[in-house]
């Protein structure tokens, strides 16, 4: 672990990064890198955020960051980095971080393009290099293993054999790529292995892909069977291929996906691992069987999801294939080790309550602008009298909501309840432990105050209300 300051031998006095950064910044326009020559023994994380204030390749070689071999991590930043400013920075093939910001090239310096002279980097963040077309061959580096490209916006394709298998890489990042649409595959023949796991991407854990809607397909997506942690926001026509995924979807412990706009069809119980899961903003997103079909999920957040509970396991049986509705997944006993869940009508709507069927370990539920009725219907209140784990109930934005389900006062485990935007709410349960109640109904505050008649229920419980 890179520690996160700079020592300086010789002058018997440890910098903080923070002050660091305050000494450059504070030379302002007088600050010249040459002031960092004979600093040789400088260890950790450094960063230069005036690189416009360099005017020459020499003047930047002044700083002799090639001569500093403890560094391990170098930050370059500018308001216009140019690249001769670039060329003369090059680190010591020693560093192990790299992160370049607000570079105004189309492409990158020349020690940059050679793996050779960044041999051990770990990790490499470039960031809000507008002009850049081309992509450094970071895919060749052999130990590294987080990378995060962002606001890349002139990036529209990525040769794979220049770019690179990345044989070592955990972590990879893409966001705000707007005009990316192609990732070519790597030369095939560097990419098979006749012992182990492919090269490419080989040991990838965790992908996130935001906003780099024009992106039409991923190489050798289906393969990526070591990933454990997707995460896409507002994907292109990639996603389409999700589904047929299926050594990616059986691996993955967190998935989230959000702002979606394509018609894709999932089928849960293809998640065999996923604990985490999160769907947000996916007009068109659905469920072949159901939510409850995810038999490993601990949380859960599903809104903005309209569609999510329509298609029935009879529609899509031609589009899925007949193992979707095997006597396995029928036999499946749902969602039973669920414990937190927030969700809007993307769930509490037509015929949820059947399909959810129980959760017995749920302890945490948020319901957010979800109930259009004034009371709880009777196969509402059958399902919450089941939820026997469940400790804390949020209710959020429910305008004509008036009464709370009254099987809330028999659940031993219930002990708080925080309400918040109910207009209309006249009716509360009672055996509480905490309550809270925020921008309701101002009557409703009443009633809960000494000697007003929800007061018994509340008396013995402390509670907050604003």
């Amino acid at each position: 672990m890179i520690q996160h300051f700079v020592r300086f031998k010789g002058f018997g006095q440890l910098m903080e990064l923070q002050e660091l950064d305050s000494f450059i910044a504070r030379k302002g326009q007088g600050f010249m890198v040459r002031e960092l020559m004979n600093m040789r023994e400088l260890t950790g994380r450094l960063c230069i955020r005036v690189i416009e204030n360099v005017r020459s390749k020499e003047e930047a070689m002044e700083a002799r960051l090639m001569y500093k071999k403890h560094l391990g991590a170098l930050e370059l930043e500018g308001r216009k980095v140019q690249k001769f400013a670039l060329e003369g920075l090059q680190p010591h093939p020693n560093i192990q971080e790299l992160t370049i910001k607000f570079y105004h090239d189309q492409d990158f310096a020349h020690w940059v393009l050679q793996p050779d002279n960044l041999a051990n980097l770990l990790h490499v963040n470039l960031e809000s290099c507008r002009a850049l077309s081309t992509l450094p061959p970071l895919g060749h580096l052999p130990f590294l293993k987080l990378l995060s490209l962002r606001k890349l916006p002139s990036i529209t394709h990525i040769d794979g054999t220049s770019f690179g298998c990345f044989p070592s890489l955990e972590e990879l990042e893409f966001h705000w790529m707007g005009k990316w649409e192609q990732w070519t595959k790597p030369n095939v023949a560097a990419v098979v292995q006749s012992h182990g796991p492919p090269l490419f991407l080989g040991r990838l854990k965790k992908l996130h892909l935001a906003y780099c809607s024009l992106l039409r397909q991923l190489p050798r997506f289906p393969y990526l069977s070591t990933l454990k942690e997707l995460k896409i926001s507002e994907p292109g026509n990639y996603i389409l291929e999700l589904p047929t995924c299926l050594p990616v979807l059986a691996c993955l412990t967190t998935f989230k996906i959000e702002y979606c706009h394509h018609s894709v069809v999932l089928s849960p119980h293809k998640f065999r691992s996923l604990e985490n899961l999160e769907l947000i903003k996916c007009e068109r997103l659905r469920l072949a069987d159901g939510f409850q079909g995810f038999g490993n999920l601990r949380s859960s957040r599903v809104e903005g999801c309209p569609q999510l509970l329509s298609v029935t396991a009879d529609s899509v049986m031609a589009g899925l294939g007949q193992e979707l509705h095997d006597k396995q997944q029928q036999q499946q006993q749902g969602a039973n080790l669920l414990t937190h869940l927030r969700t809007d009508d993307s769930l509490i709507t037509g015929d949820y309550f059947r399909k959810m069927e129980n959760l017995p370990s749920l302890r945490e539920l948020y319901l957010h602008d979800t109930l259009n009725d004034k009371h709880f219907s009777e196969v509402q209140e059958l399902w919450f009298q089941q939820l026997t784990s469940l400790e804390v109930l949020y209710i959020h934005g429910s305008i004509v909501l008036q009464c709370l389900p009254s099987s809330l006062s028999a659940l031993p485990s219930i002990k708080k309840i925080a309400l918040c935007r109910l207009q209309n709410l006249i009716s509360l349960p009672s055996n509480l432990q905490e309550f809270h109640i925020e921008q309701c109904d101002p009557e409703l505050r009443n009633r809960v105050s000494k000697d007003r008649p929800d007061w018994p229920k509340v008396a013995h419980v402390p509670y907050n209300t604003s």
